[in-house]
């Protein structure tokens, strides 16, 4: 291999705080070591962007985690299992969206809640219809979320969307109880204002949550 004495062309690395020019080391100039953190900084800064971004839109959409609470009060009582689903925001019924029904249905849940944001667009509700009747016939209890109103979905057609198989309930400040092998448990849906803030109206009201008072 050739040594930098024997090359016929000059050649230069430039770190931070070294300089190797044809082989042998130096201290850069204050002013050059300053230029030299700053594309070294900028450098890191678009590297942790890219990583961050390749994980916001490849891996964080396909996670799945699963948190488990055991609420019995002994081990070996036989308990109710739920399983709570929020947030979906529903942009197709496809691989992922596949995977997250066998999952809960590998859990073999006696009831399953959906706790809003299921859908973000009013033109998705079909996508959120083909999920629930995907789940069979494993009953179903919805109550809607902020981004329900936001995308001023006609709730009529949201109740249809979750009550397309029977025995499953759409709550809109309302309560539902649910019952089976001699163990009932009462469900009550709590509205607020899209903002966040509940108000009167979001109690007295049976359809979607204005915040007005």
């Amino acid at each position: 291999m050739a040594s930098p004495s024997q090359s016929s062309q000059t050649w230069k690395i430039t770190y931070p705080f070294l300089r190797v020019e044809e082989g042998f080391w130096s201290i850069p100039t204050l002013s050059a070591m300053k230029s030299n953190i700053r594309s070294f900084a900028g450098l890191l800064l678009i590297t942790v962007l890219l990583v961050v971004l390749g994980m916001a839109f490849f891996i964080e959409p396909a996670r799945m985690e699963v948190t488990y609470h055991d609420m019995r009060h002994q081990s070996d009582d036989q308990g109710l299992r739920l399983v709570q689903l929020s947030d979906l925001h529903l942009k197709a019924v496809g691989k992922h969206e596949k995977a997250l029904v066998n999952q809960v249905k590998e859990l073999r849940p006696d009831l399953v809640v959906l706790t809003g944001d299921m859908i973000d667009r009013a033109d998705a509700l079909p996508l959120l219809q083909a999920f629930v009747e995907d789940l069979g016939p494993i009953p179903l209890i919805a109550v809607p979320g902020n981004w329900e109103h936001w995308s001023d979905v006609d709730f009529s057609e949201l109740r249809v969307a979750i009550e397309s198989r029977q025995g499953n309930r759409l709550l809109v400040n309302g309560q539902s109880s649910f019952t089976k092998r001699k163990r009932t448990i009462q469900l009550i849906a709590l509205m607020t204002s899209p903002a966040g803030t509940l108000t009167w109206s979001c109690w007295s009201e049976p359809g979607p949550c204005t915040g007005k008072t």
